[in-house]
């Protein structure tokens, strides 16, 4: 038994997000998704946050409090709604949490549950807000990893989470993958996912980037980290390899470019989403495919 939870829905602008979200996670959240239209949200241009919180969870006043601070963080024409969800938090959170359609090929649902026809399941358990593929950075990152995917390509995912993308790219037939996360409960997380879907043997998960050079790097962070890590993540591309980043949105996405430039990264390749932005880059710039 944990300590009781509430769940706080706001429906905001997508341009709105980035403020509500930093507000957020600033409350001490214990979970958080965003959806969009893509991914059981709601309409085009605006996003709903669905945040978990475990403090005070069991007082009214407190709950309405909580809400209301997001709502005004969120601007005015955010909605929220609010409700009491009891204890046992994980269970609650696989019970909220919608099958997820990642790229061409896969679904993240939690293990146990029975993927729809004509997808491959990605089993991700929920909780602890570290990744359950409801992001659409995450989409995004699914959606330019795929064609990049072979038999021999080796995988780092630094800021790895649950292990999302890194697991995704094992089961695409990656020959191997190196999650990084500073967190080790996060790293735990994304342990016990790669058994979940049977891809174990070729995962390890570590608190460090590691010295060696990868085929392909996958770092989906808030624009400080991908700006402090450039140097980092540069040096662990492979020459011939790629790197592919998200989590930025329009307005800092020129800076980002610029920064990874400086280090002889090109974009080659761009997808955007509910505002966000993903590139794929390497030395190469000839291989375009914009």
């Amino acid at each position: 038994m944990t300590e009781g939870l509430f769940r706080v829905r706001l429906d905001v602008p997508a341009e709105n997000a980035d403020a509500a979200l930093a507000a957020a996670l600033a409350t001490g959240v214990q979970g958080v998704e965003v959806r969009d239209a893509e991914t059981g949200g709601p309409p085009s241009g605006r996003v709903y946050l669905i945040l978990w919180h475990a403090d005070r969870a069991e007082d009214p006043t407190h709950r309405r409090a909580v809400a209301e601070a997001l709502r005004r963080s969120a601007g005015h024409d955010a909605q929220v709604s609010i409700s009491a969800e009891g204890d046992q938090w994980t269970a609650l959170l696989a019970a909220h949490l919608s099958p997820c359609p990642l790229g061409k090929s896969f679904i993240a649902l939690p293990p146990g549950a029975t993927p729809p026809t004509g997808r491959r399941p990605l089993r991700i358990e929920t909780g602890g807000g570290f990744g359950s593929g409801m992001h659409p950075t995450t989409a995004l990152c699914v959606d330019l990893l795929e064609p990049l995917i072979s038999p021999e390509t080796r995988v780092l995912d630094v800021g790895c989470g649950s292990g999302v993308l890194a697991l995704a790219a094992l089961l695409l037939g990656a020959r191997s993958a190196v999650g990084v996360d500073i967190d080790s409960v996060a790293l735990a997380a994304a342990a016990r996912n790669a058994a979940h879907n049977g891809v174990a043997d070729r995962a390890l998960w570590r608190g460090t980037i590691p010295p060696q050079p990868a085929d392909l790097v996958l770092a989906n962070l808030y624009p400080g980290p991908l700006t402090q890590l450039a140097p980092q993540l540069s040096q662990s591309v492979q020459g011939g390899g790629d790197l592919v980043i998200s989590g930025f949105r329009t307005p800092q996405r020129e800076a980002i470019e610029a920064v990874y430039e400086r280090h002889g990264l090109h974009v080659v390749d761009a997808h955007s989403r509910a505002g966000w932005h993903g590139l794929i880059l390497n030395f190469h710039p000839e291989t375009s495919r914009r």
